[in-house]
């Protein structure tokens, strides 16, 4: 089965619902799935490994396409806005003290991580 033929599968067959839900339900944060990019980050590795994970640094196509299997997205050709190479947010992430880390996003700390 090609890739465009998951997608249309997955979005047509109402199998998910087209909106990631607020935990309470109230619908006053529902967001579409292909929304949910600006929310995410994915790690790029190197194919080898990446192949190995079974690719699960495409963690932004994952949200945006829940349907696919992990070892398919990277047939999607899509280019992901928030990817970042690993080695290179490791090195940033070490350099911010624990709990700016942890608890504030890059638009606080002004890590481009």
């Amino acid at each position: 089965m090609r890739i465009s033929h998951l997608i249309e599968a997955g979005t047509a067959s109402g199998a998910l619902p087209p909106v990631l839900r607020s935990p309470a339900g109230s619908g006053d944060n529902d967001l579409e799935r292909i929304e949910q990019e600006v929310f995410t980050r994915s790690l790029r590795f190197p194919a080898w490994l990446s192949a190995w994970l079974v690719r699960v640094d495409a963690h932004e196509l994952h949200h945006m396409y829940p349907f696919v299997p992990g070892y398919r997205l990277s047939a999607i050709d899509y280019p992901t806005e928030n990817e970042i190479g690993w080695w290179r947010w490791v090195r940033g992430a070490k350099r911010l003290p624990g709990e700016v880390f942890l608890f504030q996003n890059r638009d606080e700390t002004g890590a481009d991580i």
